[in-house]
């Protein structure tokens, strides 16, 4: 028999397995995911071993706010449950501010095309001053770079720990990709 569901890896595939752990009374240990879902409701048998997206994107929020004096603030997210977590932690700290998000865009799953979320972060006659993204690291390196290209007035971006800093940081290349990456 399953005695205990772990390690999976990603929000979509924590959300399937869940209901599966749920149903079979088994614990589901260390889920690779910050989403909200796996901790509010408490749920007695999920032992999360990381910090929830609403954690880390408050502390990106706050970092931007209060310590570089920044107020446009975008987000550019893959569009599914693990993007969807990711932007609700972004909106629920820049509430807490009295903010509200700059712009946003979004690229699907599995997809390398950015263009049309790339276009809606960039909308406005101003650019933002940072962008948080929510992603896998090949669409946001690429993201990173054509902004850089396209916009360098942008001061900083910024993902989650889910990304993986280093391939993240080998997908960006040189030290001028990575400069004001977070």
């Amino acid at each position: 028999g399953v005695y205990a569901l772990i390690g999976e890896v990603g929000t979509p595939t924590s959300k399937v397995a869940l209901p599966l752990a749920e149903e079979s009374r088994v614990p589901f240990l260390a889920p690779f995911t910050g989403a909200m879902f796996l901790r509010r409701p408490w749920k007695r048998d999920v032992v999360n071993v990381r910090g929830s997206y609403n954690d880390e994107t408050a502390a990106m929020i706050e970092y931007f706010v209060k310590e570089q004096k920044m107020a446009r603030i975008s987000i550019f997210y893959q569009n599914d449950s693990f993007g969807g977590a990711g932007l609700a932690g972004v909106q629920q700290a820049l509430d807490g501010l009295s903010l509200s998000l700059y712009t946003e865009g979004t690229y699907e799953r599995n997809t390398d095309d950015i263009s049309q979320g790339f276009a809606s972060v960039y909308s406005k006659k101003v650019a933002p001053e940072a962008v948080v993204m929510i992603g896998t690291y090949t669409q946001l390196a690429a993201f990173v770079k054509r902004s850089k290209a396209a916009h360098p007035e942008v001061r900083a971006f910024s993902t989650v720990s889910f990304v993986g800093a280093d391939a993240f940081s080998e997908a960006l290349g040189s030290p001028e990709a990575r400069e004001g990456v977070v």
